[in-house]
C-alpha cells in the first residue's frame, strides 16, 4: 500500500472527476450490448452495502435482473418511455426495502440493546426503511461511476491513480478516531468500512489491471517489429 499518498489529502479532487460524478452526470439514454460480469456486479454491490447508515441499519435489498427473460417481466411494469431502455441496458437493478429491518440491530448495532425498540412503530419504520434503501440507490450510482473511473485509470496502467483515493480513507477513519472523546477509545469506526470495501475493491481492480498489463506486454514483445520510417519510404532492416 503506497502510504506516501496520504501527505496530498489536502489536496482538491480533480475537477474533471468532480464533474464526472456529480455537476455534469447525467441520466443514461443509451447503453452498450457489452455483457456486466456477475464479478463486476458483486464487486459494486460489495462497495455499496458498506456505506455509513443510520444505527447501522440495512434495509436496502437489491436485486440485479440481467436475463432477457427477467428484464422483459420487468419492462412491463416501467412507464412506456423507459421500457426500450429497460431492455436493452445488460444490468437492471430493483432496489427495494425489508420493514423488518430493525429485527436486526442487536446483531448490527449491539453497543445500544435498545435499538431495535426505536422502531416498533410500522409506519415510522417504513418510512426509516424507505430512505435509507433511496439512500443506497443514490450511493450505487456513484460507486458505479467511481469504480468505473478508477477502472479505466488503472486500465490504462496508471495505478498512482487509486493512491490518494485510498489513501483518503485511512485519513478520514482515523481523523473520526482521534476526534472521539474517549481517550481510550480501541473501537474502530464504523467508517472503517467503507475503508475496508473500498481496499478490497481496489485491491480486485489493480490485480486485474496487472494481468491485463502483463498480457500486454508480452503482446507487445511478440510483435515483430516495425521498421522505422523516414522521408522516401522504409528503412530496410536485418535480422
Amino acid at each position: 500500500m503506497a502510504f506516501d499518498a496520504l501527505s496530498t489529502r489536502d489536496v482538491p479532487v480533480a475537477d474533471a472527476v468532480l464533474a464526472r460524478l456529480f455537476t455534469e452526470a447525467r441520466t443514461h439514454n443509451g447503453w452498450s450490448d457489452r455483457p456486466v460480469s456477475e464479478e463486476l456486479i458483486r464487486k459494486l454491490y460489495d462497495l455499496t452495502k458498506f456505506g455509513p447508515t443510520a444505527v447501522n441499519m440495512t434495509p436496502a435489498r437489491f436485486v440485479f435482473v440481467t436475463s432477457p427473460e427477467a428484464k422483459a417481466r420487468l419492462s412491463v411494469h416501467m412507464a412506456e418511455g423507459n421500457r426500450a431502455k429497460t431492455l436493452a441496458a445488460p444490468v437492471n437493478l430493483i432496489i427495494a426495502q425489508d420493514i423488518d429491518f430493525h429485527d436486526t440491530l442487536p446483531k448490527l448495532f449491539p453497543h445500544a440493546p435498545g435499538a431495535r425498540d426505536w422502531f416498533l412503530d410500522e409506519a415510522g419504520r417504513r418510512e426509516a426503511a424507505f430512505r435509507d434503501a433511496e439512500a443506497r440507490e443514490r450511493e450505487a450510482e456513484a460507486e458505479a461511476k467511481a469504480t468505473a473511473m478508477v477502472s479505466e485509470a488503472i486500465a490504462r496502467g496508471d495505478v498512482n491513480a487509486i493512491n490518494y483515493f485510498v489513501a483518503q480513507k485511512y485519513v478520514e477513519a482515523f481523523a473520526e478516531l482521534a476526534r472521539s472523546p474517549q481517550q481510550k477509545t480501541v473501537i474502530v469506526p464504523s467508517e472503517m468500512g467503507a475503508l475496508v470495501g473500498t481496499i478490497a475493491g481496489v485491491g480486485e481492480l489493480v490485480g486485474l489491471a496487472k494481468e491485463q498489463q502483463q498480457v500486454r506486454t508480452e503482446a507487445r514483445q511478440a510483435a515483430p517489429r516495425a521498421a522505422p520510417r523516414r522521408s522516401g519510404g522504409a528503412v530496410p532492416t536485418t535480422e
